[in-house]
């Protein structure tokens, strides 16, 4: 009772932690602000020189008349800061000014503000060097009452963020609930009495482990120290130890190390190497990787994420922050270790600044990144390892769920593993994302299918059942055109059901469910307009008119897209893409093992899991969800009545593979080969290939 009592209170602590992590902001918060008694000169809207897309209303109010709307004064003189003030005090948005110092307007003479509610003002700090004419830009009606330019560059003063003591009373309660329901689950099914058993078990594992990462860690720091030597000798430069490097050779080694130690039992529990190998990786590209937008769309996803990191999405976001949001020029991927060190220099030094605070959504597979984000927040770290350790969380819930997916299969583990340590996929995993989510829970979803035809004397339960669908329903979730899945648990046998009403209820429900979520946003993307990354040209609506009145046109222009999409020569594209950084090698070794694997990783167990008609659903299904996903492209994103289809990524397939070919050869080939000796065949050349293009294509990155 005292053990359960004293372990419960460990786990309110630890809770009531992470959820003020996600209450406070950053420490040292800072404004720009400026002196008072050194106003040089004071603009009112009478000064106004001109005005372009907007126009001033009756109220006093600049109206928006069309696109680019930006008004401009005069100014002929030096100046170094500038404070523009508002009347309304409600609004939020963004003004950018243009500063003109007789070569016209650019970029890079500009800076962007947020006006926030609650504030009266921005404040901008300028160089002191002579400014012409001055541009301000505002996308949403506004009043400002003035203008004032100083002599002297803005100063930082404090800035203290308002905290509802609401959010700390309902960290309390979390985490009480938490540590009852803990405490009441414990005394029914003795969870830390088995945890404490599994840890009695494995603890002289672990503590090889642990000696084998001293060990790795010694042998690559001599090994480092040998390689900067052998530089200093070849060139004039000093000494240099590169940290990168060095973690990259710890990875190396101890990934020999780990998987010689899981040698014994990698014949039966892959899975256990599965996951050491997934995590050393995983580990070794977020720190490699270099900082900045290294994936696709890091912007959204880490705004997103930075939302999950605050209760209710109410967000604090300071320069850097928003630098990373808006793909500020210092976030963007640099090639050289002293170009990313500067980046890195810079961005650190406006995560101190307030920038806004604002509201926003987020998806249930941004929620491990935020709380990681939060927890760094709250020890005080610098803004460069907020980022890296909130990329940390992914890999971990990634490794995690494909761990119990291969568990629970009992063959074509080593079809699963293939495809899970693709290097694009261990890229989405180490980056902000929810590629990942859809992925990892996809496997888990199928491996319960699977796992079930694969175990003729057993029935599916319904826990079973509801984890099945509840792992598809999850994965779908981010991404809702993958909720096609949820047709696989359909094609389960009803000899393999105990109640097959309360079966086909369990999965018309979730269905169903998913559905409504599906149709919303359906809806709201054909009334929003269509993503315009796409171009002007799009738009949903007048898209999804042109395909029920040219259908023949519109066939035609799909099926010649789906030639190339799901061609062999594309499959290098979502394989070994590492995005912004391009092309890796060794998609033909991953091909290879996809389809050795898809053929012979087989046995006894396959032999009447599966029927024609499952298989034939299975691919039909495949076929079917890549045309859809292919369609939602040509009605979201492509101009209306294009002969091609845009921005379907050939990484939108991942999910899909592996439900494709865990059943696609049925049977297959029952494969006599040593199973340790098959497993670690597979297993080594995944991690070989891996750990080449982490050398070839990141680590050069820091040359």
């Amino acid at each position: 009772m005292l053990k359960r009592v004293f372990v419960c209170v460990i786990i309110f602590v630890i809770v009531l932690i992470c959820s003020v992590a996600r209450t406070l902001p950053p420490r040292n918060l800072s404004v720009y602000d400026v002196d008072d008694n050194d106003i040089l000169k004071t603009f009112a809207a009478e000064n106004i020189k001109g005005f372009h897309n907007c126009k001033m209303g009756t109220s006093g109010k600049i109206e928006i008349t069309g696109e680019d709307a930006y008004v401009f004064f005069d100014i002929n003189q030096p100046f170094g800061s500038l404070k523009i003030n508002f009347a309304d005090v409600k609004q939020t948005f963004q003004v950018q000014v243009f500063f003109d110092s007789g070569t016209g307007y650019s970029e890079s003479e500009s800076l962007r503000a947020t006006k926030s509610a609650g504030e009266k003002w921005v404040v901008l700090s300028w160089n002191g060097s002579n400014i012409k004419r001055i541009r301000i830009d505002v996308d949403v009606p506004y009043e400002f009452t003035s203008i004032e330019l100083h002599s002297s560059e803005a100063i930082i003063v404090p800035y203290n963020v308002a905290i509802s003591w609401r959010y700390f009373a309902l960290d309390v309660l979390v985490s009480i609930v938490v540590a009852v329901l803990v405490f009441v689950l414990d005394k029914r099914n003795h969870i830390f009495h088995k945890m404490l058993i599994i840890f009695t078990r494995t603890k002289k594992h672990i503590f090889i482990g642990v000696f084998a990462l001293l060990v790795c860690t010694f042998v690559a720091l001599v090994a480092e120290l040998v390689i900067g030597c052998f530089i200093v000798g070849m060139s004039t430069a000093g000494f240099y130890f590169n940290i990168y490097r060095f973690v990259f050779l710890v990875g190396v080694f101890f990934s020999i190390a780990y998987l010689i130690l899981c040698l014994k039992t990698s014949g039966k529990k892959i899975e256990n190497s599965f996951f050491g190998i997934c995590i050393i990786l995983g580990v070794m590209m977020v720190v490699i990787t270099p900082f900045g937008h290294n994936s696709w769309d890091t912007e959204t996803h880490y705004k997103w994420a930075l939302n999950a990191s605050y209760w209710r999405g109410n967000a604090v976001v300071t320069k850097a922050d928003n630098a990373v949001m808006t793909v500020d020029e210092d976030t963007l991927v640099k090639h050289s270790a002293v170009e990313t060190l500067s980046s890195i220099q810079k961005i650190n030094e406006q995560y101190s600044v307030y920038y806004n605070r604002e509201k926003g959504n987020t998806t249930i597979a941004h929620y491990p990144s935020g709380l990681f984000i939060a927890l760094a927040r709250l020890f005080g770290v610098s803004f460069y390892w907020v980022f890296t350790f909130g990329k940390l969380a992914n890999i971990i819930v990634y490794a995690f769920v494909c761990y119990f997916a291969i568990k629970k299969l009992k063959s074509g583990k080593m079809i699963l593993i293939v495809i899970a340590l693709f290097p694009t996929n261990l890229l989405l995993a180490t980056s902000y994302s929810y590629d990942y989510w859809v992925t990892a829970f996809g496997f888990l979803g199928m491996a319960y299918f699977v796992g079930t035809l694969q175990t003729p004397e057993k029935q599916i339960s319904v826990m079973e059942t509801v984890v099945m669908c509840a792992s598809f329903a999850i994965a779908a979730l981010p991404k809702l055109i993958y909720a096609v899945l949820l047709i696989i648990p359909f094609f389960m046998s009803k000899r393999k059901m105990k109640n097959p009403k309360l079966y086909y209820t369990i999965c018309t429900m979730t269905v169903i469910s998913m559905l409504l979520m599906l149709v919303i946003k359906v809806l709201t993307q054909i009334f929003s307009g269509g993503d315009m990354r796409g171009g002007s040209d799009v738009n949903t609506a007048a898209q999804l008119a042109f395909i029920f009145t040219q259908p023949i046109h519109y066939a035609k222009t799909l099926i010649k897209f789906l030639t190339t999409y799901l061609a062999v020569g594309t499959m290098k594209e979502y394989i070994v893409n590492y995005a912004y950084h391009g092309l890796g090698t060794g998609s033909v070794i991953f091909i290879i093992l996809m389809m050795v694997t898809t053929l012979t990783d087989k046995n006894s167990f396959d032999i009447k899991a599966y029927r024609w008609w499952t298989v034939g659903a299975v691919v039909v299904l495949f076929s079917v969800t890549a045309a859809a996903i292919a369609t939602a492209l040509y009605i979201d994103f492509t101009p209306v009545g294009a002969n091609t289809i845009s921005g379907c990524q050939p990484r939108y397939l991942i999910p899909l593979l592996y439900p494709l070919l865990s059943v696609v050869c049925g049977a297959g080939i029952q494969c006599k080969i040593n199973r340790k000796f098959y497993n670690n065949a597979v297993l080594f050349p995944c991690c070989l290939v891996n750990l080449i293009n982490i050398a070839t294509v990141l680590l050069k990155q820091w040359r």
